[in-house]
């Protein structure tokens, strides 16, 4: 049996972001961003993000994200 060395915390943003339309109904990707920098996450995992669609009028939604929040993103399968 091994013990561990330190013990490490790994926070984690588990966010429904309705395609980044708030209920005022506006796109909004700084409000999102906002939220995310705000928690700090290490890991954040996003629903409902649409992108490059005609619903998000052909927006790259998760490249505005990392621009605003500085981290790295990528889609995978729901």
């Amino acid at each position: 049996m091994f013990a561990p060395a330190h013990a490490q915390q790994v926070n984690i943003l588990s966010y429904n972001v309705h395609n980044c339309i708030g209920m005022d109904k506006e796109y909004n990707y700084r409000r999102i961003a906002n939220v995310i920098s705000q928690t700090s996450p290490d890991i954040v995992a996003l629903q409902e993000l649409d992108s490059v669609t005609v619903r998000n009028k052909g927006i790259h939604a998760l490249g505005e994200l990392e621009k605003l929040t500085g981290m790295h993103g990528t889609y995978a399968a729901a």
